[in-house]
């Protein structure tokens, strides 16, 4: 906890502030056919919701837990969330673990900068952040365009990222990395908000693709 006086400002940067906005035990929503592990840096609860109308059992862990203990999950979503993504050396071994058991992972904001740690990539911070409900994005694969809502600090490092991986999306306004998407693992990540809350709706087929896939590869 930071204690501060009136005229101390506060860098949220300097401290782990996960403890302040996750929860402390496992918790439950949902009743679908596949359990996906939410792992909670300050969750917006509309990526549940999205989840639970996916048909998708949700499990929400505190950012602290130990992901192996968990693994009985099909899938797993790690959340958006404050501070600095660098800031915890261990949380960022743990995003790892999951990515060398090839587990399906999806990253939102925060979660996909510490996707991106994980691989092996770099982050750093913006001059002055992505924060509103219009900024534009393009996916670089079929070069469509998309409103989205961002508020984050920190971006991926263009070229950070090795050749197993390829940029997802990136923001039309300065061309940073957006997204990212390995080329053979159900492994993928955003900076913006598809969950839509608050904001334009226009990326939510993200998470519903998500559920779709990791709903596919349950059934083999």
């Amino acid at each position: 906890e930071s204690k501060l006086t009136a005229q101390q400002f506060f860098d949220p940067t300097n401290f782990n502030l996960l403890n302040e906005v996750s929860n402390t035990t496992p918790t439950f929503f949902g009743d679908g056919d596949i359990l996906v592990n939410v792992v909670n840096f300050g969750v917006k609860w509309n990526i549940i919701r999205r989840l639970i109308s996916n048909n998708c059992r949700v499990r929400l862990l505190p950012w602290s837990s130990k992901f192996s203990n968990f693994l009985d999950a099909d899938a797993w979503v790690l959340s958006n969330g404050p501070g600095d993504p660098a800031i915890s050396s261990e949380l960022i071994k743990q995003v790892r673990f999951l990515v060398e058991k090839k587990s399906s992972v999806l990253g939102i904001c925060l979660g996909h900068q510490l996707l991106s740690l994980a691989v092996g990539a770099k982050t750093e911070r913006l001059h002055y952040g992505h924060r509103s409900h219009n900024q534009p994005v393009r996916q670089l694969d079929t070069m469509k365009g998309f409103i989205t809502s961002q508020n984050h600090g920190f971006v991926v490092v263009k070229n950070s990222l090795s050749g197993e991986w390829n940029v997802w999306f990136e923001n039309i306004n300065d061309n940073s990395i957006e997204g990212i998407k390995h080329k053979t693992l159900p492994l993928r990540s955003v900076q913006f908000h598809p969950e839509a809350s608050s904001g334009p709706k226009d990326t939510s087929f993200i998470i519903d693709d998500f559920c779709s896939e990791v709903r596919a590869l349950k059934k083999g």
